[in-house]
Parts: C-alpha cells; sequence; structure tokens
C-alpha cells in the first residue's frame, strides 16, 4: 500500500490564522509582531462592542 504523504492534513488552527503564527512562528520577530496584531486586534473589537452596545441602547430609548 503506498505512503499517503500527500493527503496528510495540514497543522489545524486553534483559534486563528494570527494565533498560530504566533505560537507557532521560528522567526521571533514574527511572533512578536502576530502576538501584537492580535492585541490590537482585541483592543478594536472590544471598542466597536461598546459603541454598538450604546448604538443599541440610543435606538431603543428613543423609541418611547
Amino acid at each position: 500500500m503506498p505512503e499517503s504523504t500527500s493527503q496528510q492534513k495540514p497543522a489545524q488552527f486553534q483559534s486563528s490564522p494570527l494565533s498560530f503564527l504566533a505560537e507557532h512562528s521560528a522567526d521571533p520577530e514574527s511572533r512578536g509582531a502576530a502576538s501584537k496584531l492580535i492585541s490590537e486586534l482585541k483592543s478594536l473589537f472590544n471598542l466597536a462592542q461598546v459603541r454598538i452596545d450604546c448604538l443599541d441602547f440610543f435606538l431603543l430609548s428613543s423609541r418611547t
């Protein structure tokens, strides 16, 4: 039976490609850059969520 090396699955991303890069890159600069980018994206997401929550509150309170 021939080996199925061409059918091997690539490494699975645990949560995202950036997380995978941050954890598995051989280049420390790439790991650091990916980690910093993840942190910045989380901050932006949190800020966007706060704005959405405020907008929801404003829209709900203006319907009276």
